[in-house]
């Protein structure tokens, strides 16, 4: 079922919360991978995570087609577990939970995950460039993170200020 994303400023206090392990062989996986694939479907997209549409668990989905990494639209990964590595690079990033703006941050330029797909399989995958910066971006909200606050203090201040500025637009707008 799709559900709807979550957004700042309304549901930060949720969107900061930790993660837990998802039981991949419980009914609740089955409901938990159906909700993220039907949204992520509308949503498009690189990548979203369970936090991100109300779900507590660790589990994430991006589309290797969009990174240019395979011919897959959606890669499901429960339970990821993500391994660093290389220099750090400097990436552009957005983010449908802080809508309105974007900013440059820091990431590794490599990662290595090991999750375990949407078939009940034990998986590796290796990344490089934006497309690891991507993965870490969505492994970050399960650990309650947002991109923002990998941004200086006095960026991440202009940056709520514009999100707050264009909420109050929208809220004016659906008013009239």
């Amino acid at each position: 079922m799709f559900r709807q994303v979550l957004k700042i400023p309304k549901s930060l206090s949720q969107l900061r919360e930790k993660s837990t392990v998802i039981d991949v062989d419980s009914r609740e996986a089955s409901n938990v991978i159906t909700d993220m694939l039907d949204t992520f479907r509308v949503l498009e997209g690189y990548g979203l995570a369970a936090p991100q549409i109300g779900i507590q668990k660790r589990v994430v989905v991006i589309s290797p087609k969009a990174l240019g990494i395979g011919e897959e639209d959606s890669l499901l990964m429960m339970n990821p577990v993500l391994s660093l590595s290389g220099d750090s690079q400097r990436v552009i990033e957005a983010c449908f939970s802080v809508p309105y703006v974007h900013a440059y941050v820091d990431r590794a330029t490599n990662c290595r995950v090991d999750f375990v797909d949407d078939a009940g399989q034990e998986r590796s995958l290796n990344l490089s460039g934006f497309p690891a910066a991507c993965l870490q971006h969505e492994i970050d909200h399960l650990d309650g993170k947002l991109y923002i606050d990998r941004v200086s203090r006095l960026q991440r201040s202009l940056l709520l200020k514009k999100i707050n500025k264009e909420v109050k637009k929208e809220k004016k707008k659906e008013k009239e």
